[in-house]
């Protein structure tokens, strides 16, 4: 186990839009939920290095069509079905799943709910209302457009939504793995989480 992780997840949303860097209100915008990905990255280490992963199983409601984006991801809801995580490494998924998942409680769902939507050329800005571990707390979110590309940011404290029991676990777990070159172990109390999908635009 070589890394620190959040749950939910910490958001870099990547929506791959279709045209250009500002929306197009003649355009018509859908979501394409089968094409969505859930993720966050964690960190470890004094040079806070970052660490990636996703959620195998969720599902995500999103208003079907929109003429604006902004429009389009107001109260999208988002939700993990299972706390199993892909992070590439088989060992390390388990070692999460025993150290850190299994200490949040079990009837709490993971869920995500965006509100405050708003886009103005090629940056904006959104909240989540992040639910886990029986308690709900506003992250907030940096849009970007990028060409094709949306990407949300935001980060939020582990502490504050009383993950102090797992994460002491997770943290004691991977202590000698959190090393960094100043011998120091740390294993950060902060993370990020992101969405990632495809946006497909019909333009008259």
């Amino acid at each position: 186990m070589n890394f620190f992780v959040i749950v939910f997840l910490s958001l870099i949303f990547l929506f791959n839009t279709q045209p250009s860097h500002a929306e197009d209100k003649n355009c018509e915008y859908q979501y394409m939920t089968n094409q969505s990905k859930i993720g966050w990255t964690a960190f470890k280490t004094s040079e806070r290095v970052a660490v990636n992963g996703e959620f195998k199983k969720f599902e995500i409601e999103v208003k079907k069509k929109s003429h604006s984006l902004s429009e389009l991801f107001e109260n999208t809801e988002a939700e993990i079905l299972s706390r199993q995580v892909d992070t590439g490494n088989p060992d390390r998924d388990k070692t999460l799943f025993d150290h850190f998942f299994s200490k949040i409680l079990n009837k709490s769902k993971i869920k995500g709910h965006f509100t405050k939507v708003s886009l103005h050329g090629n940056q904006g800005d959104l909240e989540l209302k992040l639910s886990l571990n029986g308690v709900t707390r506003t992250v907030p979110m940096k849009l970007t457009v990028n060409e094709s590309n949306i990407s949300a940011v935001g980060e939020f404290d582990l502490m504050k939504f009383a993950l102090g029991k797992a994460y002491n676990s997770l943290h004691k777990a991977c202590e000698k793995l959190h090393t960094g070159k100043d011998g120091l172990s740390k294993t950060w109390k902060t993370a990020q989480i992101r969405l990632s999908g495809v946006i497909h635009q019909k333009c008259p």
